[in-house]
């Protein structure tokens, strides 16, 4: 991605919903940012979790990991997101 550097798009969805409206979205508009908890996911269940960064021209290209939440919680930590771009 060239240009001035914004933030982060971060979105994820249960891997086994494919509704589009089951899709979570979050603008993370902190180019410093290295970790981040998506929290009040259900617990023992498989998420997709997409990141990409983005800056005024638009998104760059995406990452994409499939994750599981432990059976006794409900966050997510997602970290080392610097590496990913």
């Amino acid at each position: 991605i060239h240009g001035e550097f914004i933030g982060y798009r971060l979105a994820y969805r249960p891997r086994d919903d494919r509704a589009s409206h089951h899709i979570h979205e979050l603008y993370l508009r902190d180019p410093n940012i290295q970790s981040y908890t998506i929290d009040n996911l259900m617990t023992f269940t498989q998420y997709l979790v997409s990141l990409q960064v983005f800056n005024p021209e638009g998104l760059g290209p995406s990452t994409t990991v499939a994750v599981i939440t432990d059976e006794g919680g409900n966050d997510l930590y997602v970290h080392s997101i610097c590496s990913l771009n």
